[in-house]
Formats: structure tokens, sequence, C-alpha cells
């Protein structure tokens, strides 16, 4: 598993629009590969899954994932709140983002700890369970990705030029 690049960590009114519209596509991106990875995980399961892979897997997925909103709860969503233009709907989307990002990040801890459980005592784990979980996941994250790669980062690319 490779390691996420930093991201800009400065505030709204000082970070580059632009800069901002690369980090949240390499989040994005980072976000669709590590779902690719637990797809593959899931179609491997039970008996061709590696467990060294598997440790990988559930030692990054909460720090992915929270690193990512991190970002965009600490840098893109004050940035769009600060336009002037912005909308109610876009306020409200906002907040639908963040209370889904609690969820996933719960989401996140949890699947950490089953592919944990899955590797360490494989012969009481429940492998429907865990690959419906993995699907959940996963399925999760890729539609707040496409949301985010159609209504937000275009907004966020809008106001960089």
């Amino acid at each position: 598993m490779t390691t996420a690049a930093p991201f800009n960590t400065a505030s709204p009114e000082q970070a580059a629009p632009a800069g901002i519209a690369l980090t949240l596509q390499h989040h994005l991106k980072e976000q669709a590969r590590f779902c690719d990875r637990l797809e593959t995980m899931a179609d491997l399961l039970p008996d061709a899954v590696d467990a060294r892979d598997c440790l990988l897997m559930a030692q990054n997925v909460v720090p992915l994932i929270k690193r990512a909103h991190d970002f965009e709860e600490g840098t893109v969503y004050p940035l769009l709140l600060s336009l002037p233009d912005t909308s109610t709907e876009l306020k409200s989307t906002i907040e639908r983002l963040r209370y889904e990002h609690l969820g996933d990040e719960e989401f996140a801890g949890d699947l950490c700890v089953s592919l944990r459980q899955f590797v360490t005592d494989r012969g009481s784990s429940n492998v429907e369970s865990l690959a419906w979980m993995l699907r959940g996941f996963f399925e999760s994250v890729r539609r707040h990705i496409a949301f985010e790669r159609e209504h937000i980062l275009p907004l966020v690319q809008r106001h960089s030029s």
C-alpha cells in the first residue's frame, strides 16, 4: 500500500483553490484505488486472501478515510462555504456529506477489526459477513466519491480560475 502525498493544510483563505482541487482529486483517486483492492479481497475470500495484504488493508483503512475527510472538512468545505454565491442547497449538501463521513469512519473502524479478526482467527470468522461488510463499505465510499467528483470537485475547480 502506498502512502498518501502530504496535503495542503493551509486555511481556505491561504490555500490556492487550484491546489485544493488537485489535492481533492488525489484523495478521491486514492480512495477509489483502495475500494478496488477491497473488492478484489472480497472476491478472493476466504482461501485466496493474502494474510499480509489483509492486515495492511486493516491498518490503512481508517487513516486513509480519515485523511481524506479531514482535508475535505478542513479545507474544501470551508472554501465552498466562504464563497459569496453559496446556496442554501450546497450548505445542506455539505452538512449531509459531513454526516456521511462520520458513518464511513465508523464503518472503517469496524472493518479494520473484522479484517484483523479474519487473519488471526479464520476458523471462527464469518466469511459471508466479512464479504458483505467489505462490499457495503466500498460501495458506500464509491457513491460518496462519485458525488464529490460530479458536484464538489467542479465547484472547487470553477473557483480556481
